[in-house]
């Protein structure tokens, strides 16, 4: 909370008419940079994130009483964003760095 308090959104009234557009449109930009990522054969990452995106969506309009539905899709969509910031490539080593 403390998080949302700094940048002010804390604040805002629990509906604006604007913000769930706007998240779900951040929402498509990230999906779109980890499909991007598909020809460098990493398919995990773009996985979690749509689970999790699949998560978010069934949890907000289908079935809005189970919270539990909602956690895991943003845990999905956190895990999504670790494995394509630290995921290792075959391309990322090199010769030198492998052990003898």
């Amino acid at each position: 909370m403390s998080v949302l308090g700094s940048i002010g959104i804390a604040r805002l009234p629990a509906y604006q008419p604007w913000m769930l557009p706007a998240l779900m449109g951040l929402l498509l930009v990230h999906l779109y940079l980890l499909f991007r990522q598909l020809a460098a054969r990493r398919y995990w990452p773009f996985a979690c994130s749509v689970v999790g995106a699949a998560c978010i969506l069934l949890a907000r309009n289908v079935f809005p009483l189970q919270s539990w539905l909602a956690l895991a899709g943003i845990g999905a969509l956190v895990t999504g964003s670790l494995l394509q910031n630290f995921s290792l490539t075959s391309s990322s080593l090199t010769k030198t760095d492998l052990p003898a």
